[in-house]
């Protein structure tokens, strides 16, 4: 049974070749980096940072406050947690991206001049 595995695991491998890899990886990136892209502020990492910051601050006591009073089980604290955690990232990202970028206009950093 592990021979077919790693039999399985090395041709899905050999399959994968760089060029295909670096196309999946470029058009997954540019929507993340449209705002290079138009020369409007170089490209960061700031934002998801932030993001996962903020998501952190707001999750964490609620997970705790939840644990410590209620004992959910798994199957719910799953049920509620992930998709809260889900909605606020999709919902604080494009925000904490905007913000980033008015800072980096703000301080006139280096790419975020207009041509």
């Amino acid at each position: 049974m592990t021979g077919v595995i790693v039999t399985k695991i090395n041709s899905a491998a050999a399959t994968l070749s760089p060029t295909m890899l670096i196309s999946t990886r470029e058009s997954f990136t540019h929507e993340h980096s449209r705002a290079r892209d138009r020369n409007e502020a170089p490209r960061t990492c700031a934002a998801p940072w932030l993001t996962i910051l903020i998501v952190g601050h707001i999750t964490v006591p609620i997970v705790l406050i939840c644990e410590e009073n209620i004992r959910l089980t798994i199957g719910l604290a799953f049920a509620i947690y992930l998709p809260l955690i889900a909605g606020l990232t999709l919902i604080l990202l494009p925000r904490c991206k905007g913000v980033i970028v008015a800072l980096l206009w703000a301080m006139k950093a280096e790419g975020s001049e207009k041509t």
